[in-house]
Order: structure tokens, then C-alpha cells, then sequence
């Protein structure tokens, strides 16, 4: 993107539709950024605390809970840790 910017500013000057790309492409990056450093609600070591065995049904898990989190059908780690006590302990 910063080559066609160069390229299109030293043919034509004019790189408006460029800049508003790049800016896009840099926002649009932050926020990716922003949601990676999300604190999980809860982590496998509650799911062994819950008496949970590790395996790959903890990432469902952990998935699972987040996606709930985000819909805004889990609010907090109580609650969350609850969710997992009534579906996946028996």
C-alpha cells in the first residue's frame, strides 16, 4: 500500500483514496489489537479448579464462554463459571 502511495503521488499527486485505505487499514488494525488484549473471564486453570480434566474440550470451553461474553449473555467471571458448572458438570 505504501508503494502504490508513492507511486500515485509522484504520478499524479493526487492520493486522497489512498490515504483514507491506509488510515482504514491502520484502524482497522488497532482494533484487532484491542480485542486480542481482552482479559478471558475465566482461564483452563478455573476449568481445573471446577475439576476438569485438560484437554481439547477446554478451548470449546473457553470459546464457548467468550462468545457468550460477547453477546452479552455472560457478564462476569461468576457467571461465567456458573455456565460451566451447569452444562459441563454433571
Amino acid at each position: 500500500m505504501i508503494l502504490t502511495y508513492a507511486d500515485g503521488y509522484a504520478t499524479a499527486g493526487y492520493t486522497k483514496h489512498l490515504e483514507r485505505a491506509i488510515k482504514r487499514m491502520i484502524e482497522l488494525k488497532r482494533e484487532e489489537d484491542e480485542e486480542k488484549k481482552k482479559v478471558r473471564l475465566i482461564n483452563g486453570y478455573d476449568l481445573i479448579n471446577l475439576g476438569l480434566k485438560p484437554g481439547p474440550i477446554f478451548k470449546k470451553i473457553l470459546q464457548e464462554i467468550e462468545d457468550l461474553y460477547l453477546e452479552g449473555k455472560v457478564k462476569n467471571r461468576e457467571e461465567a463459571l456458573t455456565y460451566v458448572k451447569e452444562n459441563y458438570l454433571s
